[in-house]
């Protein structure tokens, strides 16, 4: 199932329906309409829609079907780091979305797609009244945080801001609301009884059902900025309670709630990133044999299961600036997807496609070499052991590889 070109995502209802039958769910009415959440380039880059479905009788209510956040928004004017004579961005192909109407119009087709699907009639004037972009991301500093194109749209929108460019982003006393996204480390269950914050600034809130922020997000979605250590990398994860039910480990037929992720890491990051890997391996379950076993009794409940990787959202390439690796691509992905319980669904071109590559100016430009990569290469890789995580799976082995999708600029797709 391939992306949805610009202006046509009437095709959005055809995927919608092949998501029903995937999910062996049948619409039969509004209620049953099996909507799955979408993602949309805006500019070829690292700028994106991402429309998660709403529950059924979500808190706070809405006329709306999808919780629309805007990642990263950037409509090509020049990014600066320091100075223009240090280094400078601009987008090699103008961006399918030059201003914040053309968001707003590819969020109508979205929702019309899914009033369609659900046998209803386009958007409602009600919805048209209802502010469209529910909340911006920002994931990192520089062209991941361009005021001239987040100032288009109604300060009333919250932000949720990474820490790299929280205080920017709040100096520019334009927004209302500036949620600073602290650094999340998932931590064991003795970790919660202490403080909720170490020295570091590092949040550690216990697993990330736990660690919603609270209003304005809403309590089903939660978005953490993953603390990660490697220099230029950063990663952000959209968990959506509603990924489903699964059997937890070792529980045979009984079923846990299970959330789904959308990983956004422009830059990549390692597989052996240690909140990465506690986020998305399952975590130890508590022993209960002091109360028998019976959690209502006052043993320990189980801690959540890791949720699903839907998709992942990084570059295929690795990049070198003045020596050091400042992006690293396919090897570390094709690890987190072996180590990861459910792998990786989705492998989604992030920055990295040649309608989306950079102009760079600047002294540092001349530093600048990106070493493309493919999924077949990374794949060849881990078979001889070259991958991140220094495994030899060799050439029997079944590795868990997830699909490659490339969405273009200004389309869409339907991750089912």
């Amino acid at each position: 199932m391939g992306s949805i070109p610009a202006r046509n995502r009437t095709e959005l209802l055809r995927q919608q329906h092949i998501a029903q039958q995937q999910q062996k769910k049948p619409a039969s009415n509004k209620d049953d309409t099996v909507l799955r959440p979408i993602i949309t380039s805006i500019n070829g880059n690292v700028a994106w829609i991402v429309s998660v479905p709403r529950p059924a009788g979500a808190s706070p209510p809405s006329t709306k079907a999808y919780y629309h956040v805007v990642v990263d928004p950037w409509f090509g004017e020049p990014a600066i780091f320091v100075h223009k004579f240090v280094l400078a961005m601009t987008l090699a192909t103008p961006p399918a979305m030059k201003n914040k109407e053309d968001v707003e119009q590819a969020i109508r087709e979205i929702e019309a797609a899914a009033a369609a699907a659900a046998g209803g009639a386009k958007m409602s004037t009600a919805k048209e009244k209802e502010q469209l972009v529910d909340a911006f991301v920002v994931t990192g500093g520089v062209e991941h945080a361009m005021r001239t194109s987040m100032t288009q749209f109604s300060p009333s929108i919250p932000v949720f801001v990474a820490k790299l460019s929280y205080e920017n982003v709040r100096a520019w006393n334009y927004f209302d609301k500036v949620v600073f996204l602290e650094p999340f480390v998932p931590s064991t269950p003795a970790a919660d009884d202490d403080d909720d914050d170490d020295d570091s600034g590092t949040s550690t809130k216990g697993t990330w059902s736990s660690a919603n922020s609270g209003a304005p997000m809403p309590e089903w979605l939660t978005i953490l900025s993953l603390k990660v250590d490697a220099f230029n990398n950063f990663a952000i994860a959209l968990v959506t309670a509603s990924g489903g039910a699964a059997s937890a480990p070792g529980s045979g037929t009984e079923q846990q709630q299970q959330g789904e992720a959308i990983i956004l890491a422009p830059h990549g990051v390692y597989s052996g990133e240690p909140a990465l890997t506690a986020l998305l391996t399952p975590a130890p379950s508590p022993d209960n044999s002091a109360t028998g076993g019976d959690v209502a009794n006052g043993a320990l409940a189980r801690p959540p299961l890791p949720p699903r990787v839907l998709a992942y959202l990084g570059p295929f390439k690795d990049s070198y600036s003045l020596g050091m690796r400042t992006l690293c691509g396919v090897t570390e992905v094709l690890c987190m997807a072996q180590a990861f319980q459910d792998g990786i669904k989705y492998y989604v071109h992030n920055g990295d496609l040649p309608e989306g590559d950079l102009l760079y100016g600047g002294l540092l430009s001349y530093s600048l070499r990106d070493d493309p990569k493919t999924l077949e290469w990374g794949v060849e890789q881990l078979r001889s052991g070259k991958g991140g995580d220094g495994v030899v799976y060799g050439a029997e082995a079944e590795l868990k590889v997830p699909e490659e999708v490339v969405v273009g600029n200004g389309e869409s797709r339907v991750l089912v």
